[in-house]
């Protein structure tokens, strides 16, 4: 749902930018900027810079920057219209909701959500306080969950009675029509709940509202499912989510780092002994939405699946998802038969913990692995091995990384590494189907030119624009950055447009974000900014007359050779000493 602009503008002008970013780290004022140590990484010396003017911030050491609602994106991991919302309803400026069907979806959404947390709640009580649940509150203990465990991630128990809810939900108002789009009831009985006699889990968005459940049956009954997951709703997609990301949002923001587990017990157990970046698939295997949510809070990540054949099928696709989406990644092994929780039920944390402090690398994980499933001393055996192990590697983006896994395997295989190459790449050849356009490469890191450091002095002080704008029409830029630049301006400004962080918005390259970023937060344009911008557009005026008048005296140089007029030749006599005269004009100026 689109977000009103007059709402954007009321949050900008209310709020105060520098009350949002002392929440996140302390500041001390030097000059007319605050520093102080980054938010997003670790360090001991302060590298981190607002303007609170601008409302803009910029860390000179990961080079995260931008502006008011870029800070809450990149601090809480959240989307554009989530982080408007976000500050919006911590500062208590309401966000009316457009018309239409729009407006009741909206309002079936607020609804959902303020009926999975007070079923949460209940759940949660149920658990803690009635008689019924101490045979869910006795798993927990034989499982080695503590109380402090449980209140943290809000568990909670469904009765055995599949009626109940339905009840004390009809009790509190709520329609047949509403309860019957929750998710929580079965389509053939509507009043039957989804969920019975089961310990319930909370799944918690990354804004930290309840949107589903996750239920493990008390019952011994085999042919009943272990677990129930609610279905897909207004509120939750499954493949998006992960358990425990909500609690583990402050633990992968300090470390940047997070650990896959199979199961929600497994979470909880790795939580307890300290390992707070824990979580888990829902119900599913592990996908590359799940990644994506992952990537935006940690950069690496440690796979702590069981050792079952099952565990090292989904270890593998993890593996190939995370290399794709340019997390790096290592694996935890476990021992036969086991997973988290049950090494702390059986032999105490320390186990645990001690086989987390000890990872292997993917590649060589899995090599170990297919290794020893097949008969290696047999061609065939070799080639099997080479087979599965083929699109892990051609996931991996990096060539280094690739070329020295190849060797890896032809030195496990006892095989010629040209020959691995050469099957690598007839194997790439059949399986490719489509050939996707190559991306653009972006502008890496070049020298300083005086036509982008205008652009930079412009942008900054934007009020210029109208003057480089009649200044430049009888030259064009040769810097590229400074092209891309100078159309994201005039852009900016002709749709009204008045921040910095708007023009940001329209820039893709990050480098060229970067340096605006980096120039504004040194303050070296600040002064003298006017004096700057006409001395640089005076030193791009000479070289563009000049490289005229070259290029006239290029051209009389041939002019016998290509039988040019006395009329033309004459033309062009006055034109370049009209040039050459500008040019000494110029210089005297200066």
């Amino acid at each position: 749902m689109r977000i009103p602009e007059s709402v954007i503008e009321e949050i900008q002008e209310k709020v105060d930018f520098l009350e949002i970013v002392g929440e996140y780290t302390s500041l001390s004022r030097k000059g007319g900027r605050y520093w102080g140590c980054c938010p997003f990484h670790n360090e001991k010396t302060p590298s981190f810079s607002v303007i609170p003017d601008r409302n803009m911030y910029y860390c000179f050491g990961c080079h995260k920057g931008g502006g008011f609602f870029q800070f809450i994106m990149d601090v809480e991991s959240l989307t554009f219209p989530e982080a408007v919302r976000f500050i919006a309803e911590k500062k208590g400026i309401a966000i009316p909701e457009d018309t239409g069907q729009t407006e009741d979806f909206s309002s079936l959404k607020g609804a959902m959500k303020e009926l999975y947390n007070r079923v949460s709640g209940s759940f949660h009580y149920i658990l803690m306080n009635n008689p019924k649940a101490a045979g869910a509150r006795q798993y927990l203990a034989n499982r080695g969950i503590h109380e402090e465990t449980i209140e943290k991630f809000q568990l909670g128990y469904a009765p055995a009675d599949s009626f109940w809810l339905h009840g004390f939900l009809k009790s509190r108002n709520y329609s047949d029509q509403f309860l019957l789009e929750s998710g929580l009831f079965t389509r053939k009985n509507p009043r039957r709940c989804l969920f019975s006699d089961r310990l319930m889990f909370p799944v918690y968005s990354n804004q930290g509202d309840v949107v589903a459940f996750s239920g493990r049956t008390m019952k011994e009954d085999v042919k009943t499912p272990k677990y129930i997951n609610s279905p897909e709703t207004v509120l939750y997609k499954k493949s998006d989510l992960l358990y425990g990301i909500w609690q583990s949002r402050e633990g992968l923001r300090r470390s940047k780092e997070f650990y896959l587990c199979e199961g929600n017990v497994d979470v909880l157990a790795l939580h307890q002994v300290g390992i707070d970046t824990a979580v888990a698939p829902l119900g599913t295997a592990f996908t590359e939405g799940q990644a994506k949510l992952l990537k935006r809070y940690s950069s690496r990540g440690y796979v702590i699946f069981d050792s079952d054949a099952a565990g090292i099928a989904a270890t593998y696709k993890a593996a190939m998802i995370t290399e794709r989406m340019g997390l790096q990644l290592q694996v935890v092994k476990l021992p036969e038969k086991s997973d988290p929780a049950e090494i702390i039920e059986k032999e105490g944390p320390e186990t645990l913990k001690k086989l987390v402090r000890s990872p292997v690398q993917v590649f060589e994980f899995l090599l170990d692995f297919t290794m020893a499933s097949h008969n290696t001393r047999t061609p065939e055996g070799k080639e099997q091995v080479v087979k599965e192990l083929f699109p892990y590697i051609e996931s991996i983006a990096s060539e280094i990384k690739k070329d020295a896994c190849l060797g890896m395997l032809a030195e496990m295989l006892g095989v010629n590494n040209k020959a691995l190459v050469v099957e690598m790449s007839r194997h790439t050849n059949s399986s490719r189907r489509n050939v996707k356009e190559k991306a653009p490469e972006p502008i890496q890191n070049q020298k300083m030119t005086d036509e982008f450091f205008l652009l930079l002095v412009v942008a900054l002080n934007r009020d210029f624009f109208p003057y480089l704008k009649e200044s430049v029409s009888g030259f064009d830029f040769h810097d590229r950055r400074a092209i891309i630049l100078y159309e994201a301006l005039n852009d900016s400004i002709e749709s009204n447009e008045s921040s910095t962080e708007q023009l940001l918005s329209r820039i893709e390259d990050e480098s060229i974000r970067r340096d605006l970023l980096e120039k504004m937060s040194t303050g070296e344009i600040d002064e003298n900014a006017e004096v700057l911008m006409q001395d640089i557009l005076q030193l791009i005026r000479v070289r563009h007359l000049k490289n005229r008048s070259l290029e006239i005296s290029r051209l009389l140089n041939r002019a016998e050779k290509e039988n040019m007029s006395w009329d033309m030749i004459n033309e062009l006599i006055n034109e370049k000493k009209s040039l050459d005269q500008e040019i000494v004009d110029l210089k005297v100026r200066d």
